[in-house]
This record gives C-alpha cells, sequence and structure tokens, in this order.
C-alpha cells in the first residue's frame, strides 16, 4: 500500500511541477510581446517594366549572294547602314531607360531606408 500511495504522490507531484514549468514558460513566452521591437518596414518592390521595342533584338544585316551586281551590293550595305543606325537609337534608348529605373530604384531605397531609420529610432 505504501508503495502504491508513494507512486501516486510522485505522479501528482511531477504533474504539477510540469503544469508550473509549462505556465512559466508560456509566460516567459508571452513576456517578449510585451517589449517594443524594431520590424523594417517592408514596401513593395519596384519593377523595372521595359518596353518590348526596346528588348527587341537588332534586325539581322542582309546576306550577300553570288548572283548580286555591284548596285545590288550597294543598296545592301545602305541597308544594312540604316539597320545599324536603328539599332544604335534602339540601343541608346534602352540605356536611357535602365538608367532612369536605376534612378528609380535608388531613390526608393533611399525612403526605403529613411523610413526603417526613423521606425528604428522610434523603437529604442
Amino acid at each position: 500500500m505504501s508503495r502504491q500511495f508513494l507512486r501516486a504522490t510522485q505522479w501528482r507531484g511531477a504533474r504539477r511541477s510540469l503544469a508550473s514549468v509549462l505556465t512559466s514558460g508560456s509566460v516567459l513566452l508571452a513576456l517578449p510581446g510585451c517589449a517594443t521591437h524594431y520590424a523594417p518596414v517592408l514596401v513593395p518592390t519596384l519593377e523595372c517594366k521595359l518596353a518590348d521595342s526596346l528588348l527587341a533584338s537588332c534586325e539581322a544585316p542582309g546576306a550577300i549572294t553570288p548572283d548580286m551586281t555591284y548596285g545590288d551590293i550597294i543598296k545592301l550595305a545602305q541597308s544594312d547602314r540604316q539597320k545599324l543606325a536603328r539599332c544604335s537609337l534602339q540601343q541608346q534608348d534602352l540605356a536611357s531607360a535602365v538608367r532612369a529605373c536605376n534612378q528609380a530604384i535608388a531613390e526608393h531605397n533611399t525612403q526605403l531606408e529613411r523610413s526603417n531609420d526613423e521606425q528604428r529610432n522610434k523603437a529604442k
């Protein structure tokens, strides 16, 4: 009888200590929630959407065939030169668009850093 009583009291004591550990643990987990924490402000990222015409490849130069006359080759050279000029303009437009996009991203990041610094200072 004394063994059964001893086991029962040990079990009750173990349950009480387990309950006190769980209660203490839940209180300790809840305490940090009361403190002020810095959380960075997340803003949707920027997207640089470029026109398909800017991303399109340049026209290929014309092919010279054995049956072409000198006049045909001159016309082909003039056509290739026009294609090259259009390609150059397209490349300049693309570079300009990428520069503008990079500038917008830099301004966005600066604004985001400023906002995060303000939030961090408020949390202190």
